[in-house]
């Protein structure tokens, strides 16, 4: 009987470190914290442009145990288990975006500040919106991107995560569509262009301009505001035109739009000549007698 009894009591023991034991390795895997969501803007960066990563983490943890067994009676072979549960927070310590390319990188705006340092506790199942401010270098190439954000977390894996930021330097431009190459000084005529988006993502507030030497030409309107154009969208836009002097006249139609927060500007340059009414003569074919 009592080597039955060291028996029993010996594997109480052993089932009573083995729970421990899963306990602790329990508390030491800490919250699982992932990148459930994330958008750029804008869309489409060109090169130089600024722009915005937003990312949405969240601690997918919703609860974590931990049970324990305590033997009241060895020797009749009786336990008893208590199990607590308890919420691990996600202690998220730095937030930071890395890449091996220097093409797209964190946007300081003045200071030297390249992540964020103590961002503090995020509760099971919560979310939490981050914005990593970005800029495209004036020399980067066309292509996808993908820097990477690095999240430590100081109670449980550390997160990286690519970000894929495309980089396309195609632009809004402008085509003649009907344009005179000449124009009576006594007259007016009308102008035609075409404003085609020439880019794989929507931009906005374009505006179309007429540009001369003071006193030489009017137009009418001046400006023309046409707002968004979708990816490869094309916009036809009239002008009247009325020369205010004769002689060869240059002309920039400009345009104007957003793509994100980045204003951006394209031109085309055209001409027109103006004939006074000198430059018609009459010419006798046939005198009477």
């Amino acid at each position: 009987m009592r080597i039955a009894k060291r028996t029993i009591v010996t594997s109480f023991a052993v089932v009573a470190l083995v729970l421990l034991a899963t306990a602790m390795a329990s508390a030491a895997d800490g919250p699982a914290v992932m990148i459930t969501d994330y958008t750029v803007e804008p869309e489409v960066l060109m090169p130089g442009d600024t722009g915005t990563i937003t990312l949405t983490i969240k601690n997918m943890d919703t609860q974590s145990s931990e049970s324990e067994t305590i033997v009241e009676n060895p020797s009749l072979g009786s336990q008893k288990t208590a199990t607590s549960t308890r919420g691990i927070s996600a202690e998220i310590d730095t937030i930071r975006l890395s890449s091996r390319n220097s093409a797209i990188e964190w946007l300081s705006e003045g200071t030297q500040r390249a992540e964020y340092f103590n961002v503090g506790a995020l509760g099971p199942g919560e979310s939490i919106t981050i914005s990593l401010p970005i800029k495209a270098a004036a020399y980067a190439r066309d292509g996808t991107y993908f820097p990477e954000v690095y999240i430590e977390v100081d109670n449980g894996e550390n997160v990286r995560f690519p970000i894929p930021v495309k980089v396309e330097s195609s632009s809004v431009e402008l085509l003649e569509k009907d344009v005179p190459s000449e124009i009576s000084l006594s007259e007016s005529k009308g102008i035609a262009i075409v404003v085609a988006n020439n880019r794989p993502n929507s931009v906005s507030g374009v505006n179309v301009l007429v540009k001369t030497e003071s006193g030489e030409l009017e137009f009418m309107p001046e400006r023309i505001f046409i707002g968004n154009l979708a990816a490869y969208e094309k916009r036809e836009v009239n002008f009247t035109l009325t020369p205010l002097s004769a002689g060869d006249k240059d002309i920039t139609f400009e345009v104007e739009y957003k793509n994100g927060k980045n204003t951006q500007h394209s031109e085309l340059a055209s001409s027109v000549r103006v004939k006074s009414g000198s430059d018609v003569k009459l010419i006798l074919v046939n005198v009477p007698d």
